[in-house]
């Protein structure tokens, strides 16, 4: 049954890579603005990768539990908005549509794998709970039977957060897209915000994977 679990996991996770690895396929590299955005949209999708393969490598049993169909859907949809990031070419307008689709359907998978695992749930701390994963310090001092639910809890804000803003920025202030401040935001910040990510996720794998069972 793990076998077959396993297995059905890595189906899953492979159809966003064969896409976007498809959709590398068609790019042309000069080297311009919109090669660091191409580079920066590659980037992020292999750091989002390797996190989402080790997830549902450690993680079977928060998985099993959710329709293969409504998973594959959301993680497709979230590789196609990298892929727009890509394409886009030096249109920072078209990079962001590509960043609210990837981060949307992000933040929609959260929301479906929490709400079938109960992670929504508050605990002793009340609504303090939310807030707390934001502290870099409570990857270490959170019991870790909290700590894999606890991640989820940031990545939904923190994703949410972003989605709010990029959405508002492309409907209430598209002219902040031609600057260079917005083009230094998506490279440098986005870059340096993914690398944290992995630094988090790999605590909280190894901290997960030192005390049994898993949670």
């Amino acid at each position: 049954m793990a076998r077959n679990q396993l297995a059905r996991s890595h189906i899953i996770v492979g159809i966003p890579l064969a896409l976007f690895l498809n959709g590398l396929a068609g790019i042309s590299l000069d080297f311009s603005r919109a090669l660091y955005l191409e580079g920066y949209g590659t980037f992020i999708f292999c750091c989002c990768y390797w996190v989402l393969w080790e997830e549902y490598s450690n993680f079977p049993e928060v998985h099993e539990r959710k329709s293969p169909m409504v998973d594959t859907l959301l993680l497709v949809a979230s590789a196609e908005g990298l892929i727009n990031v890509v394409r886009a070419g030096a249109d920072l307008t078209k990079v962001f549509w590509g960043l609210d689709l990837f981060l949307g359907s992000a933040v929609l998978w959260q929301f479906y794998t929490m709400m079938t695992n109960n992670y929504f749930d508050t605990d002793i701390g009340g609504w303090i709970s939310w807030i707390r994963p934001a502290n870099p310090l409570s990857l270490f001092r959170t019991p870790v039977e909290r700590l894999h639910r606890d991640e989820y809890r940031y990545w939904l804000l923190g994703d949410g957060a972003q989605v709010a803003t990029i959405t508002a920025v492309l409907l209430l202030y598209p002219s902040f897209l031609r600057t260079r401040t917005a083009f230094n935001i998506i490279v440098i910040g986005g870059s340096l915000g993914q690398v944290y990510n992995v630094w988090r996720y790999v605590v909280v794998r190894q901290r997960c994977k030192m005390s049994s069972p898993i949670v």
